[in-house]
């Protein structure tokens, strides 16, 4: 036991590293797929119209959600969590290379398209439940594992505008695939290569089936994709809006940057508080729907009311947004993880990404969030809230409860 304990730590490490290098070249090859493709042929583009890229860029955005299924599938049932991995992060890379030889040949853009989202398809949800099977049975100190690997997908956006704004100085944008290949190589290499990791496969199957254990792991993947498409939906819709109060205000872009570096530098102090002083899982995600309904309120004050403290109101906007994240995005992951079947763990894991991709579509069905809608969605999440708390109690009654089988009583006896 205090083996596997010990392995545990430098097995995390190594997934957080793969976790950073292949979101560093996944959001490096977003930042500048729409610039690739309007720049002009003669400049190592394609030169397609703006709008028709665009519309590329949503397609892909979408192949990406929809490919997720395929990927949880493969890790459950047809590849090992490490081979989907390395296939995932093979497909990307090959897809970017192909992005790098699409401005002599445009007939391969769309497979490059389709291979890097097929590849993040694998990629993602393989690592999650790699990181289920070496977390078992710790508990709620799960949520401070997945906010930390949620640091790592920070640091790689966070790194890759930087990567990507100096790489298309020197080599241009088709130059710039090249790299960012090598570092989705490396991501499923680091993994690959590592032989403690191939070891904390577990697929074991449960040894009793009960009536409990068949319903926990559906209710919890259904709670976790109905709260995962709301809670994206409504946290972009309060971004959206906010995004012109922030610019009523000159500061030099300093407003527009506090929410991502504030919500950077959130990650890693709770990750680590939720590892050594485990919360109820169940508390955090009550904590951050109210501060989502605060972030609500706020806005409905700052958009209709005096506007002689616009910058406070959208200071505290941005505080209350980033602890709603932190709280809430890691936080469902984790109970995926500690509820869901083993079997099906990466599928289900593929579910609540596709569900949260929903949220993106959500505007286009709903329709921008407005005053009136306000206090529908502020009662809804109240209303979740309220479950969530009572949730808490009857679990916590559930687990107090020793079941004991005719068995035991008989050795008892």
């Amino acid at each position: 036991m205090n083996t596997k304990h010990n392995t545990r730590l430098p097995r995390l490490v190594f997934i957080f590293s793969a976790l950073t290098l292949e979101r560093l070249g996944y959001y490096g090859f977003r930042a500048i797929l729409v610039l690739f493709l309007v720049q002009a042929t003669a400049e190592g583009g394609l030169g397609i119209a703006t709008n028709d890229a665009i519309s590329y860029f949503g397609i892909f955005t979408m192949l990406s959600y929809l490919l997720v299924m395929i990927g949880g599938f493969c890790a459950d049932f047809l590849l090992s969590r490490i081979n989907t991995i390395l296939s995932g992060a093979v497909m990307s890379a090959i897809g970017l290379f192909g992005l790098y030889l699409s401005f002599s040949s445009a007939t391969l853009l769309w497979p490059s398209l389709i291979l890097i989202a097929l590849g993040t398809s694998f990629f993602r949800p393989a690592i999650w439940a790699l990181t289920a099977d070496i977390c078992r049975g710790v508990g709620a100190k799960q949520d401070g594992v997945f906010t930390l690997l949620y640091l790592g997908t920070t640091i790689g956006a966070l790194i890759s505008g930087l990567f990507v704004g100096w790489t298309t100085q020197l080599i241009g944008y088709s130059g710039s695939f090249i790299p960012l290949a090598l570092f989705m190589l490396l991501s499923g290499g680091l993994l690959f290569f590592f032989p403690h990791i191939t070891q904390t496969e577990t697929h074991g199957r449960p040894s009793t089936r009960t009536l409990r254990s068949v319903l926990t792991p559906i209710l919890i993947i259904l709670f976790a994709c109905g709260l995962s498409c709301t809670f994206w939906y409504v946290f972009d819709e309060i971004s959206n809006q906010l995004y012109p109060l922030q610019q009523s205000i000159d500061l030099g872009g300093l407003t527009h940057a506090i929410g991502p570096f504030l919500t950077s530098f959130l990650w890693l102090p709770l990750g680590i508080a939720w590892i050594f002083v485990p919360v109820n899982s169940w508390l955090k995600l009550a904590a951050g729907i109210l501060c989502l309904v605060g972030a609500s309120q706020v806005l409905t004050s700052a958009l209709y009311g005096n506007n002689d403290q616009l910058l406070v109101q959208i200071l505290v906007i941005e505080v209350l947004l980033g602890f709603s994240e932190v709280l809430i995005a890691p936080v469902i992951i984790s109970l995926v993880s500690q509820y869901g079947s083993q079997r099906f763990i990466a599928t289900s894991f593929a579910v609540v990404i596709f569900a949260g991709g929903l949220a993106n579509s959500l505007p286009h069905f709903l329709g921008p969030m407005t005053l009136t809608s306000l206090p529908t969605i502020i009662s809804f999440l109240l209303t979740a809230t309220t479950i969530i708390l009572v949730s808490v109690g009857v679990l916590r009654t559930l687990n107090s409860r020793k079941i004991t089988s005719p068995q035991s009583e008989q050795l008892k006896q």
